[in-house]
């Protein structure tokens, strides 16, 4: 995994899986194709757990507006897809992927198993993904 950080897009796979999310005008389908594939699955493979996080972090910056959790505005593209995604409705996405995410951040993920093999690492991104669960369940 290349990573330079414990934030939600301090990792190639997560831009990777950003900037998938931001080509498509409407990414509501395939976010709850990920969603429903996370609360299905026996074990979440990495990739599939980056997906979900990155899902949920965008469904957070649209309802709000503003760019969220470490989502930098990378030549501004991701700040024009926020603004065009606040008139889509991700109300019916939000439950699911609160559970979604905290599947991810926990046994049976491999993320979780991969932040947590080292004692430094685990806590910043443990304490992340219950932060963002959290908001997209309130």
């Amino acid at each position: 995994m290349g990573t330079w950080g414990t934030g939600f897009f301090e990792d190639d796979t997560s831009m990777d899986f950003l900037d998938e999310y931001l080509d498509m005008p409407d990414p509501r389908e395939a976010m709850k194709a990920a969603f429903a594939a996370t609360l299905a699955a026996e074990y979440i493979d990495s990739e599939l757990g980056h997906q979900v996080l990155v899902g949920g972090v965008l469904i957070r910056s649209a309802v709000t507006g503003e760019l969220q959790c470490g989502l930098a505005d990378s030549g501004s593209s991701a700040g024009r897809w926020i603004q065009a995604a606040k008139t889509l409705d991700f109300s019916h996405l939000r439950l699911a992927a609160a559970e979604a995410c905290t599947r991810v951040g926990k046994e049976g993920s491999e993320l979780f198993e991969l932040w947590n093999e080292g004692p430094d690492m685990g806590a910043p991104w443990n304490a992340q993904v219950e932060e963002l669960a959290g908001w997209l369940k309130a």
